[in-house]
């Protein structure tokens, strides 16, 4: 059986049609931040299939950046898995509604963890560029900071630019 609201729900995010998305969730006091949607959080769910100009429309409205990401996927690393070519702009618009940088998600991972695993150069060096903290261990599996967890995925490249960020190893 075919969900219709999550159709429509949907369809709102990917037209960016914030109006059409308040009203069918029946104009919630507690929207943009309201859970039982069908959708998960709003906010993640934009970050996904939205444009940048409807992800800042939710944060203007209200939208938690630091929305527990019971999936493993806080807003910066949802921002970060979501493959988009925007991904930094999404970063630092979260960044600017006051998302955490070092906020954890899958594995305990940090966004800088995420990039070191993804053996992402240019994520790395923008994430330390805005304050992400190096030293950070995850409180599972290896207790890795991202730097050890480069190296634990032979992620070269990764590495080698946090050594370099960091002065570690020189």
């Amino acid at each position: 059986m075919v969900n219709e609201l999550g159709i429509k729900l949907d369809r709102a995010f990917k037209n960016n049609d914030f109006e059409f998305l308040r009203a069918l969730l029946g104009n919630r006091p507690d929207f943009p931040n309201c859970r039982e949607t069908g959708v998960g959080h709003l906010l993640e769910y934009a970050l996904y299939h939205s444009s940048l100009s409807f992800i800042k429309k939710l944060l203007v409205a209200g939208a938690n950046p630091n929305y527990e990401g019971n999936d493993g996927f806080p807003s910066i690393i949802a921002a970060l898995s979501s493959e988009r070519d925007e991904r930094e702009d999404m970063i630092g618009l979260l960044l600017q509604y006051g998302a955490d940088i070092n906020q954890r998600g899958l594995n305990d991972w940090t966004p800088l963890h995420w990039a070191a695993a993804g053996n992402d150069v240019r994520l790395i060096n923008y994430l330390l560029d805005q304050g992400a903290d190096p030293t950070i261990r995850t409180r599972i599996d290896d207790k890795a900071t991202p730097l050890e967890q480069a190296e634990i995925l032979g992620c070269i490249e990764a590495v080698t630019a946090i050594k370099e960020r960091t002065g570690e190893g020189s």
